[in-house]
């Protein structure tokens, strides 16, 4: 293999048709692992740039920083602008660097090309959706499907539509669009071909969209993403699952038996569910503020129609959660207390 992937290196072929010919003599993990190393051993611009977004989004973060080293340092403009937009899309990633920290380093960052482009569009998309200007979102959304239409066939433009495609998941779950969701949360479980920890985040908000039809569905998702992180050491996606999806899940079917957490809101819904809303309010109670979860857990622990009507509005109004905003609502619908205005 070795020799091959040398003769590989020697005629300079891109990732893009190496990856091709890899994944008909190997599984995928194993031909995305010798990409990898091809992509670390190969000198071509194309090995510099597309190699950034493999290493990324596949989760080899040292290769990654080892690469971006590379870019950052080359004697080449176009290497060091695409240093520069990877390095800030890392450091938010690792949250060293805010959302509108993002936004106004972008504005000194001057594409040379349109997959960097395509980029720098992407990481204006994921700070104005963490800011929750949907408005914004939507044109630059836009503007991004017309730039990947204008990108030829390469390993880059794989992992960039994968990338709309996760955009697009969260965004069309969050308005409770769930068939258009799971159309694309399935597509990205099916292509396999991204990090374990962005496997595992899809199957999670998969788990979540089935809340409000069976227990079951969420659990499998819910043991699928814990698979990944016991497979790949992975305790921050653990610890989301046992701690707050899971209690989550099991208190809203009204089977909590054996579920315990370490997280109070959780504790209070848990109580909700095992019959004892008095300790519910108490914890709810010892909070100074409400999330607009905790005012939905403590609405039904007083049966309370006014916190639920909040809880409602702070989902609509200041989360643009559609989906969970159903919570509340139907915890109204149930108590026969008349519809929200």
């Amino acid at each position: 293999m070795s020799a091959v992937l040398k003769d590989f290196r020697d005629s300079k072929m891109s990732l893009y048709a190496v990856k091709k010919i890899l994944v008909k003599m190997h599984d995928e993990k194993t031909a995305m692992i010798l990409l990898k190393d091809y992509c670390l051993e190969s000198t071509t611009p194309e090995a510099r740039h597309h190699g950034l977004e493999l290493l990324l989004m596949n989760g080899y973060y040292e290769e990654f920083e080892t690469l971006l080293n590379i870019n950052k340092k080359s004697i080449f403009e176009e290497d060091r602008v695409w240093g520069k937009l990877y390095e800030l899309h890392y450091r938010n990633l690792r949250h060293t660097l805010s959302d509108s920290d993002m936004l106004m380093e972008l504005k000194k960052i001057a594409p040379l090309n349109e997959e960097q482009e395509c980029f720098h569009t992407f990481l204006k998309i994921y700070s104005n959706y963490e800011m929750r200007r949907y408005g914004v979102w939507a044109f630059l959304n836009e503007k991004l499907s017309e730039g990947l239409s204008q990108l030829q066939p390469s390993l880059l433009l794989e992992f960039y539509q994968m990338r709309s495609k996760e955009i697009l998941f969260r965004y069309h779950w969050r308005k409770n669009e769930l068939i258009i969701a799971r159309k694309y949360g399935f597509e990205i479980i099916n292509h396999r071909q991204i990090s374990p920890t962005r496997m595992s985040r899809v199957h999670i908000i998969l788990a979540l969209s089935y809340v409000f039809e069976g227990y079951d569905q969420s659990v499998y998702h819910l043991n699928e993403a814990l698979k990944l992180a016991k497979k790949f050491e992975l305790p921050k996606i653990e610890q989301l699952v046992k701690q707050h999806n899971l209690p989550f899940v099991s208190a809203y079917h009204g089977v909590p038996e054996g579920i315990e957490t370490d997280s109070l809101p959780e504790q209070a819904h848990l109580a909700i569910a095992r019959g004892d809303r008095e300790k519910a309010i108490k914890i709810l109670s010892s909070f100074e503020t409400l999330t607009p979860f905790q005012k939905y857990y403590l609405g039904l622990a007083k049966m309370d129609k006014q916190l639920l009507v909040q809880s409602y509005n702070s989902f609509v109004n200041e989360e643009s959660h559609y989906f969970y905003a159903r919570l509340p609502l139907q915890a109204l619908n149930h108590m026969n207390i008349g519809g929200i205005r």
